[in-house]
């Protein structure tokens, strides 16, 4: 089974979330400035890629190495990956809050920018 942690990182510039999707051996990890939680079915936000992570942040809380700030995880369960795409990611998340059809779309060609989309009722 895979999974994903949706992490709320502070302390090291604006607080920021960061969602994490199990794909192989890494963590396909997106920036997201606002908080998913919140997010209604139909609604998108935008998300920034990163490099990926490490498969040990699926279960960590606590000061990042480096001065880079503090993780606190605010959802983490299931994941069920319909597709991953160069340009899109279509999942199903089964957290505590998080719970639905998502898209992850490339805005940007070739770009980091990405938009997240709840696309079935949580």
């Amino acid at each position: 089974m895979r999974r994903f942690i949706l992490h709320k990182h502070s302390g090291c510039g604006p607080t920021h979330w960061d969602l994490m999707l199990e794909d192989g051996q890494s963590l396909a990890t997106w920036r997201i400035a606002e908080d998913p939680l919140a997010v209604s079915r139909g609604e998108s936000i935008e998300a920034v890629r990163i490099h990926d992570h490490r498969k040990a942040y699926l279960d960590y809380r606590d000061e990042v190495s480096g001065g880079r700030g503090r993780v606190d995880p605010q959802d983490a369960g299931a994941l069920s990956l319909a597709s991953s795409r160069e340009d899109v990611w279509t999942f199903e998340l089964g957290g505590a809050v998080l719970k639905g059809r998502f898209e992850m779309r490339r805005i940007s060609p070739g770009g980091d920018k990405w938009m997240l989309r709840v696309t079935m009722d949580q």
